[in-house]
């Protein structure tokens, strides 16, 4: 696995998995799904990728929720969201999984009031 890494907003990308799976597909041409959230960031999107790309304009509400058809796109890169393995749509996707960075630096007294497992949302 790649370790090419960027940060972009407040999340970290590993480009460098997605870049080698486009690779290993020969696509020529990609579109980018972007949650609501990052469509404002289409343009630092679009300059990690040195192949032809279009944008999926309508709605992303998870990893569920994929273009029904990505026209002449060779692959679908969906941003943000991790895998669902038993999702099988009629063409490629790349998933390229947002990895937050705002709880880098929770403070060390958090963690010792905190027992068990937690979820930050």
């Amino acid at each position: 696995m790649s370790s090419e890494s960027v940060e972009i907003g407040s999340f970290r990308f590993d480009i460098g998995s997605a870049k080698k799976r486009l690779e290993e597909l020969d696509a020529e041409k990609v579109m980018i799904q972007l949650p609501d959230g990052l469509k404002w960031k289409a343009g630092e999107f679009e300059e990690l990728f040195e192949i032809e790309t279009v944008f999926w304009g309508g709605s992303c509400y998870g990893a569920c929720d994929l273009p029904r058809s990505i026209g002449d796109a060779d692959a679908l890169l969906h941003v943000g969201h991790s895998e669902i393995p038993n999702l099988q749509p009629d063409y490629p996707v790349v998933y390229l999984e947002g990895r937050s960075t705002r709880w880098r630096s929770l403070p060390e007294e958090f963690f010792e009031r905190v027992k068990g497992k937690i979820a930050l949302y």
